[in-house]
Formats: C-alpha cells, sequence, structure tokens
C-alpha cells in the first residue's frame, strides 16, 4: 500500500476500521466491517459510541495486519460537514468513460480492481444506494475500503458531482425492464435471475438503511416496517415485495431483540401488508409535490425583503402558504421534513420557519412532540400571511396540488 499516496486529511482523522471478506456460500463475498479490537461494527452507526471506537490510521494500519484490508468510516463529523464517498462497481453503459474520468476526490481501485472508489469532504447528500446501475453514492452509514492502488485525487466535495452527474444515471436503472422473464425457485419462491439476485444479496448488508428503517424500540415496529417497505419500494419500484423476502429476514434477526418476540411469520406478513399499503414514493408526497410546484425565481415582496427575506426564504414562506390552502390555513410540517426539501440540517429547517413564526407570517397551533405512541408528530402551524400578495402567487384552484 502507498500510504504516502492517501490525502493527510484522511490520515489525520479518527475514522479508521479494519474489514474482512465474509462468504456466504456460491454468493459474492460481502466486506464486513470491524474496530481495531475485532469486534464487528454494528448498533447506531455514526452515534458517539460508534464514533469513539474508530481508530487513528497509525493504530488501524497496524491492526490490519491481521484482517483482509483497512476501513474508512464515512458519515458526519462535528463540523456539520460529512464523509463522503462514490463507488463504481462494473460502471458499465453510456457515459462510463465520462463518469471515471471527472470522478473527483480521492480516487483508488477498489480490492477486487475491476471497480473505482471515491472518497470526499463536504455537504451530506441522499444516498444512492445498490442498484443495476454500478453505482453507490453515500455521506454517511457507511465505510470504504482503502487499498492505495492507482491513487489519483485530493479529497473535495462530491456532492455537486452526485447530484448533477450519478442521480440520473442511479435512477435511470430503478425501473427494470417489465418483459424480462424471472424464473422463481419452486420452494422458496426467490426470483433467480441475474438482476434479482442483485437486490436479494443485499439481504446480507443492511448497514446502508436509512435511520427511520431501524427501529429503536418495541412500539415503533410497525411504523419502522411501514417505512421500510416505502424506502424499499422506493429503490425498486419494479419489485415484487418477495423479492426482497432476504433483505427482510436480514432486518428480523437484527432488530429481533428491539421489536420484541414477533416471530419471522408474523413479521413477513406485516412487511407484505405495507408493501402493498405504499401509495406513495419517497419524496413523491404532498409535501415534495407542493415545494417542486413552488417555483424559484418568486418575487419577493417589498414588505417581506425590508426585513430580510431573499427569493429561497420566500419560496418556503409560498410553499407553506401552499400547504395551508389544504385545511383552512392549518398545515403540518417537521424540521426533518423541511430539511430534506431544502438540503439542509434541521436545525437549519427549524430556524427557517423560527423566522417565519417570529415575523408574524406563521402561527404555531400545536408543538410536535418525539414521543408519541404513532411515532414523532409534526409541529402544526396556521399559516397567516404577509401585508401584501406576490404577483407569482396563483389562486388557490391552481396552487392546490394534485
Amino acid at each position: 500500500m502507498n500510504i504516502d499516496a492517501i490525502p493527510l486529511a484522511m490520515r489525520k482523522a479518527k475514522r479508521w476500521l479494519v474489514w474482512d471478506y465474509q462468504h456466504r456460500g456460491a454468493d459474492k463475498p460481502t466486506k464486513k466491517p470491524s474496530y481495531i479490537d475485532g469486534k464487528p461494527r454494528k448498533g447506531p452507526l455514526d452515534s458517539a459510541e460508534d464514533l469513539a471506537r474508530l481508530a487513528t490510521f497509525e493504530r488501524a494500519l497496524e491492526a490490519s495486519r491481521e484482517h483482509s484490508g483497512l476501513g474508512f468510516a464515512l458519515g458526519p463529523d462535528d463540523s456539520g460537514n460529512c464523509w463522503q464517498g462514490i463507488d463504481l462497481d462494473d460502471l458499465e453503459g453510456a457515459g462510463r468513460d465520462a463518469v471515471i474520468e471527472t470522478l473527483p476526490g480521492y480516487v483508488e481501485r477498489s480490492p477486487s480492481r475491476r471497480g473505482l472508489h471515491a472518497i470526499g469532504y463536504g455537504a451530506p447528500f441522499k444516498p444512492l444506494g445498490s442498484n443495476q446501475s454500478g453505482i453507490e453514492a453515500y455521506s454517511e452509514k457507511r465505510f470504504f475500503t482503502v487499498t492505495g492502488d492507482t491513487p489519483r485525487g485530493e479529497i473535495t466535495c462530491l456532492a455537486n458531482f452526485v447530484h448533477l452527474h450519478l442521480v440520473p444515471l442511479h435512477q435511470r436503472t430503478l425501473h427494470r425492464d417489465t418483459e424480462a422473464q424471472i424464473h422463481r425457485d419452486s420452494d422458496t419462491q426467490i426470483p433467480r435471475s441475474s438482476e434479482i439476485q442483485d437486490i436479494h444479496a443485499i439481504g446480507g448488508d443492511i448497514d446502508w438503511l436509512p435511520t427511520n428503517c431501524r427501529p429503536t424500540k418495541t412500539r415503533e415496529r410497525n411504523r419502522v416496517l411501514f417505512n421500510l417497505a416505502r424506502h424499499l419500494k422506493t429503490l425498486y419500484p419494479d419489485c415484487d415485495c418477495n423479492d426482497l423476502i432476504g433483505l427482510v429476514k436480514e432486518w428480523h434477526k437484527e432488530y429481533l431483540t428491539t421489536i420484541g418476540t414477533k416471530d419471522w411469520m408474523e413479521t413477513w406478513a406485516d412487511f407484505s401488508y405495507a408493501w402493498d399499503r405504499v401509495r406513495c414514493l419517497e419524496d413523491e408526497g404532498v409535501l415534495h409535490k407542493t415545494y417542486q410546484e413552488t417555483a424559484s425565481g418568486l418575487s419577493v415582496p417589498v414588505s417581506l425583503a425590508q426585513i430580510g427575506f431573499d427569493e429561497p426564504l420566500f419560496r418556503v414562506a409560498e410553499f407553506c402558504r401552499r400547504l395551508s390552502l389544504h385545511n383552512n390555513g392549518v398545515f403540518f410540517l417537521s424540521c426533518r421534513s423541511l430539511g430534506r426539501l431544502l438540503d439542509k440540517s434541521p436545525v437549519t429547517a427549524n430556524k427557517v420557519l423560527t423566522f417565519l413564526t417570529r415575523n408574524g407570517l406563521l402561527k404555531v397551533v400545536e408543538e410536535g412532540r418525539l414521543a408519541t405512541p404513532n411515532g414523532p408528530q409534526a409541529t402544526t402551524y396556521k399559516f397567516i400571511g404577509w401585508d401584501e400578495p406576490s404577483a407569482n402567487c396563483r389562486d388557490d384552484k391552481e396552487t392546490t396540488p394534485g
């Protein structure tokens, strides 16, 4: 390994692990991360406890002699930024060479030498999970191997590259060919085509699942199962529920002690029911549609410009106005949901909503609560309005989302 080629910023960061191959019969071996004491990296990733167990580069390098290799933990640090990663595994098709040639960050070959991965540092972004595109990208809850094989580049933010170049390529493969014939095993009913095998294979590794798919207590079970069904249906919209039985089995095994004594049969039945209940995929609900319909480039009313409103802030105000049209001026909105729409943190979203409330555009009807029998409850707001209407605002009938 060419240690000097690894960027100094990575070597100075206390985010190092070791990893080993884990073989599962004839399946492609997976890479399982461990802390340098040899214990598997499990539990809530990116938590304070997890981060405290990550090692310095020097200690991990020494420990790696008894393992398959070195690993580097992606995710947020105390600055508000994240260590990011892009994984290109057997990338094929149009645009392949352009993606590889323009891949930013610190780039090196993967352990198999068939793929490339890049590590960067900067703003968080929505993860691109494993699918048929050969593209994955993460800024949390993952680790990347570090090989030092054919290295190039330096640490830089990968977020813009992910949004502009990788998301279109990644999403293009979410819809599989509907005419492709799928052969099923007569006993297990698990598809055996090469496309479905890749989906089924992720059952051996669920670390990439988002936080809302991970239960932390018994009463969260049904809500989290629904979140899991919606997340997987978003990634694989053409899948049948049975195509993902391996992943759900791994989820049940991982969180059995958390969800209580529910056996596999009941969990699978509940997941299947949740799968059928999913009507809106992630980013396809009323909030997302309404925000997208609230076009950028709005003219900021003079009365708002005088108290510091710019176009992005006024877009949030207009977004709240449109949400209020559904129920006599009242609507529900959480900081986490607004943060996802703005591509900002929940803390920043809370500051924006507080600013709108303090300046009289919104009124809090009922504060949100983190702990309720049905999970977190969003804050209820009443839209008050501003002194003068924007010329860009249309009448209520035109602005009601479909």
